[in-house]
């Protein structure tokens, strides 16, 4: 099978890379929106990372999705693995009042006036930061947010953004 093979393949060199590597210094990798993995990429941080010295890796995911800590410790040897804690630490939303703030900011409005805007980012994003940012975006690609030049403010459409779909991964 060429896939097997392949897959093999990228194992290896990544495992002969990482061992060569942590053997001079110390690594740290970073892997954000691990819930978003398939599982030949578990795999590889399983098989490759999670059996080396001198290693630490942390992984971003989100709560609502399988949890990637069991995900790797299925898919690696536990044997053999040389981590000696794992921990999670589970990071909130934004609350409301602090997305209202931000939009506040970033609008250059007077918090009440972003108010009901804040709840909906709140209610389609669940806080999430990244979401938040995504949203607007969109908002101002659709037209939902603009840009009032007569008004010299930031403007939008309270209906169509109550309409307007949530972002795939950010609710």
């Amino acid at each position: 099978d060429p896939d097997a093979t392949l897959a093999y393949r990228i194992k290896h060199a990544v495992s002969a890379f990482v061992a060569v590597a942590a053997a001079h210094m110390p690594l740290v990798f970073v892997f954000d929106d691990v819930h978003l993995a398939d599982s030949s990429t578990a795999d590889l941080i399983a098989d490759s990372l999670m059996n080396a010295r001198n290693v630490l890796i942390v992984c971003s995911a989100r709560e609502d999705r399988p949890d990637i800590v069991e995900l790797l410790h299925s898919r690696g040897n536990a044997e053999q693995m040389h981590a000696t804690a794992v921990t999670t630490h589970r990071l909130a939303g934004l609350s409301e009042s602090e997305i209202t703030r931000y939009v506040s900011e970033v609008l250059g409005l007077p918090e009440p006036d972003v108010t009901a805007l804040a709840r909906l980012l709140q209610i389609k994003t669940g806080g999430n930061p990244s979401g938040i940012v995504q949203q607007l975006l969109a908002m101002h690609d659709n037209g939902t947010l603009r840009h009032d030049t007569a008004l010299a403010k930031w403007t939008w459409d309270a209906a169509m953004a109550a309409q307007a779909a949530v972002l795939p991964g950010n609710a």
